[in-house]
């Protein structure tokens, strides 16, 4: 909804554009796994490389006191 609203030319956001891999036909699934990895590969690579201040955080937000 945000990609229809802020851009003047045809713009869709990446989940939408995987879920567009659904054909009459059926699923076009190596492009739409090749997608979802590149869409998907960034947010692991930066989960693993904050993983120390993400336990951080969290667990000192669970301490009392």
């Amino acid at each position: 909804m945000f990609a229809l609203l802020l851009t003047a030319v045809k713009a869709q956001t990446t989940p939408i554009v995987i879920a567009n891999f659904q054909t009459q036909f059926g699923l076009q699934w190596g492009a739409m796994t090749a997608l979802a990895m590149l869409y998907t590969l960034p947010v692991v690579a930066v989960t693993f490389l904050l993983q120390k201040r993400i336990v951080g955080g969290l667990t000192l937000g669970a301490v009392k006191g």
